[in-house]
This record gives C-alpha cells, sequence and structure tokens, in this order.
C-alpha cells in the first residue's frame, strides 16, 4: 500500500504546496524522481544536507536559471522528504503503532477515488455507492497483513453516515516505552435488513478493494452478483431458494478458501493480481456452494382433528303417551327449570300416569292450591312417596309407591 513516502499524488501535492511548477515537476518525473522516498536518497542520504548546486541540477540543466524561490521550494521539498524518511524507520525499529497503521493518505485516496471514478463511468459512484473512507482503510489492514481475511459486507458504509456520524473520541494508549493518544476506531455498521441494501454493501466491497489494488471491480463484483443471482433459482417443490443469511454464509466461507490458497496479495510480475483468478474459481468449490443449495421448507404441523362434543342425554319419554317427560339428572327437565327441594330427592318427580308432582304440596310450606288430587300450574297435589291424597309430611306408608 502507498504511504506518504512512496504515493506520487502525495509527491505532485506536497511538490505544489512548496511552489514547484508543472514544468519542474515534470523535469522531477523525468529523471525518475516520483516519490518523496526517492527524492530523500536522490541526492544525499537522509541527515546529510545536499549542496546548492546538486539542488539546482534537479531543475534546471543551467542552475544560474533557478531562482532563490524555487531554490527553496525544491529544498523544502527535500528537507521534508528526508526527514519523513527517516521518522519512519524510527517508528519501524521502535515497533510503535504509527508503523503498523494502515490507511491511504488524502492525496492518494483522492486520486485514486478519480481514477476509479474515469475507469468506470457507467457507474454512479455517488450515494449509497460512495465508499466510506473507513472502508479502505479496513481493506488496507489486510493489505497490511499480506493475506487474505473476510471482510464483513457490514463494515462497508456509506460516505454520507461517516459524515453524520459523531466525531469518535480520543484513547491513550501505552506501546512499549511511548505514550500516545489516538482517535478510537469506530467499527460503524450499516444496515443490511433487505435484499437492496446487501446488494449495495456488496458493491461498496467490490469498489473499495478495487480501489486499493486487492482485485478488479469487474472479478469481484461477478461473484458477488453470483451470490444474489442465487436467490431467484427456483427451488424444487417442498423447498425454498436461498436466503441472504446463506448467500452471507457462502461469502465467509469463500474468503476462508482463499486464505486457503494464496499466501500473498502482492501484484505478479506480469501484472496480475493473484485474487482475480482465486474467486473466480469459488463460483464451482464444492465447500461454497454447498451453502447456497435449497433448503427445505418448514412442514406444517399436522392439527388434531376436533372432536366433537359428547351428547348430552336425551329426556326420557313419558310413559303412557301423555304428560310430561322425565327430567334429565337432579330433577331437571325441558318444564322443570327448578332444583327438586333436598327434602324430596330421591322420590319420583311425576305419578304413575306420568304426571308432575307438585313439590310445593308435599313440602311444609303447602301449595297456595292445597287441594288434594287437583292440579296446580306446578303439578298434582299427591303425595310424592305413595301418591295418595296427602302431603309428603301427613304419609304414613312406609314403602314409596
Amino acid at each position: 500500500m502507498a504511504t506518504i513516502l512512496d504515493s506520487r499524488a502525495a509527491f505532485v501535492a506536497r511538490a505544489q504546496e512548496h511552489g514547484l511548477t508543472t514544468d519542474q515537476l515534470g523535469r522531477l518525473r523525468d529523471q525518475g524522481i516520483t516519490s518523496l522516498a526517492q527524492l530523500a536518497f536522490a541526492l544525499t542520504t537522509p541527515g546529510t544536507a545536499p549542496d546548492e548546486e546538486s539542488l539546482k541540477s534537479l531543475l534546471s540543466d543551467n542552475p544560474d536559471q533557478v531562482t532563490v524561490g524555487q531554490l527553496s521550494s525544491i529544498r523544502r521539498l527535500t528537507f521534508d522528504a528526508q526527514t519523513l524518511s527517516a521518522a519512519q524507520v524510527k517508528h519501524i525499529l521502535a515497533g510503535t503503532e504509527t508503523a503498523r497503521k494502515a490507511e491511504l493518505v488524502p492525496a492518494e485516496r483522492s486520486q485514486r477515488i478519480q481514477d476509479q471514478r474515469d475507469r468506470l463511468q457507467g457507474m454512479d459512484l455517488s450515494g449509497p455507492l460512495e465508499c466510506s473512507h473507513a472502508s479502505y482503510d479496513y481493506v488496507a489492514k489486510m493489505l497490511e497483513q499480506g493475506t487474505p481475511m473476510y471482510l464483513e459486507p457490514h463494515r462497508f458504509t456509506t460516505r454520507s453516515a461517516e459524515v453524520a456520524r459523531e466525531k469518535p473520541g480520543k484513547e491513550i494508549i501505552l506501546d512499549q516505552t511511548h505514550l500516545t493518544v489516538k482517535e478510537i476506531e469506530n467499527k460503524d455498521k450499516c444496515p443490511m435488513q433487505g435484499e437492496l441494501q446487501v446488494f449495495q454493501a456488496l458493491t461498496r466491497h467490490s469498489l473499495a478493494c478495487d480501489l486499493m489494488g486487492v482485485c478488479t471491480f469487474r472479478t469481484m463484483e461477478k461473484w458477488h452478483r453470483f451470490l444474489m443471482d442465487s436467490m431467484q433459482i427456483a427451488a424444487p417443490p417442498g423447498y425454498k431458494s436461498a436466503t441472504i443469511e446463506q448467500i452471507l454464509r457462502a461469502d465467509r466461507a469463500g474468503w476462508i478458501r482463499l486464505a486457503e490458497r494464496i499466501d500473498t496479495l502482492r501484484r505478479a510480475p506480469d501484472g496480475s493480481l493473484p485474487l482475480d483468478k482465486a474467486i473466480d474459481e469459488l463460483r464451482t468449490d464444492p465447500n461454497v456452494v454447498f451453502h447456497m443449495m435449497p433448503l427445505p421448507m418448514p412442514r406444517a404441523q399436522e392439527k388434531p382433528a376436533p372432536t366433537k362434543p359428547a351428547k348430552k342425554d336425551s329426556p326420557q319419554k313419558p310413559q303412557g303417551g301423555q304428560g310430561k317427560g322425565r327430567g334429565k339428572g337432579k330433577g331437571k327437565s325441558k318444564n322443570n327449570k327448578g332444583k327438586m327441594p333436598l327434602e324430596l330427592v330421591g322420590f319420583n318427580q311425576t305419578t304413575k300416569s306420568g304426571k308432575r308432582v307438585c313439590y310445593n304440596y308435599n313440602l311444609a310450606r303447602s301449595c297456595p292450591y292445597a287441594e288434594p288430587n287437583k292440579e296446580c300450574s306446578k303439578g298434582m297435589h299427591v303425595c310424592i312417596k305413595c301418591g295418595g291424597a296427602h302431603p309428603l309430611h301427613q304419609c304414613t306408608t312406609t314403602t314409596p309407591a
């Protein structure tokens, strides 16, 4: 990954800040000086100031044509290059956090973003497809390690979400003998509830890897479209198509396979990227495609057959075809909604002819129409025990009728 010492864009931006013209930058480029690292060792080693004639020779074949202002500009640029080079070596030897920090310098990042927009002119790289700067730093950490590792899609947030979030706080880090203060690393996550949000996150993943030189956008996007297309394949009867969870598991399994096959991310001498060929082979890898297989649909639980309520006992038919039928349980019937008094429990409710017996007539309180062998609205005025023309409390019969 291009640091500030190796970045050509950072070299141009620094030179222009110090006052060098486009023609002078072109002359430096013609001499093979395109970065601060090359300028630091072009004339002398860091720590040794170059003489005035050597500095003028970098800008013109005729040293007399170099003005004092131009000489000052090239001297400042050389001083910056040598100072940054010496500081980098110091951090590497000390093993500090600064030496392990992997991120693009602003000038290099801006130049790469513009180059990517020029290459992918058919895409509108704005809004949901504009990667956050943290996305590039996330890929840069993998480049710093030099081997593939799983890059979670939800970490590739948008630039608009990054700008809108609150500024992170600071933390104190004790690194061996050095005490440093740095910003807390925010691990923001983008929403991935629907298929569209997942597809946009995967596209930002492809754009970030392309910009950082991990692999080409065409190869990575082809793999992501293969994952998303599997959700549109019709499943056999009784099965359901691949879900978002399945394709994310397949993506993770794919990166695990890449880590097993590739031991370096460096560009080959012929200019090819190792990941390009390896990613194309994932579409036929059974360990990866297995995760996108249609799954059986959950079977609906069979509901138990509804049981019919037990039929209630039908009332007994009246004897002789006359009068009213016998009641059901505890002296109840359709025509007798009241309960039998406790004093009369155990006796027949009807006479031998099937007529109902008046309860009140057989009780001590008697019936208002207490005439023996007569019938009122409540029933016959006969003894409920023997059927005689007297109430129960006057009955002398020992055996019931």
